[in-house]
């Protein structure tokens, strides 16, 4: 759905109608799990269907927290800028750098997803 919040409702709506014993979703961004959601709770699914996005954004914590979405795959920016940073200068100085520098991730579930909003967007979930 290439990112789209509309785009992956439309497609998740013609998967589920396609395949009633659908158990999981994964989204690559939240915009799409956003999208899927809505699809999944339209069809009345929400119970049979595990959603699991990526990128830790602000606006499906409350929903990670209910349990409406199972979790989330956070990424570090600020660690991937330090890294980018530090990769760059090394470069520049004609030194070698790893051709994969871990910057880290964070699983975001029910049971940490106040804790990672109060930590990454200073924001108390309900």
């Amino acid at each position: 759905a290439y990112g789209d919040q509309a785009k992956a409702q439309a497609v998740t709506e013609n998967i589920l109608q396609a395949n009633s014993d659908l158990a999981a979703i994964w989204c690559s961004n939240d915009l799409m799990t956003y999208g899927a959601l809505q699809a999944v709770k339209s069809a009345k699914k929400i119970n049979q269907i595990k959603i699991v996005g990526f990128d830790g954004y602000e606006m499906v914590l409350e929903m990670i927290k209910s349990g409406e979405i199972k979790g989330d795959v956070a990424q570090n920016p600020a660690e991937m800028g330090k890294q980018t940073a530090i990769a760059a200068n090394a470069l520049i100085k004609g030194e070698t750098v790893p051709a994969v520098i871990d910057t880290g991730m964070v699983l975001i579930t029910p049971e940490t997803a106040a804790q990672f909003a109060k930590d990454r967007y200073n924001k108390e979930l309900k």
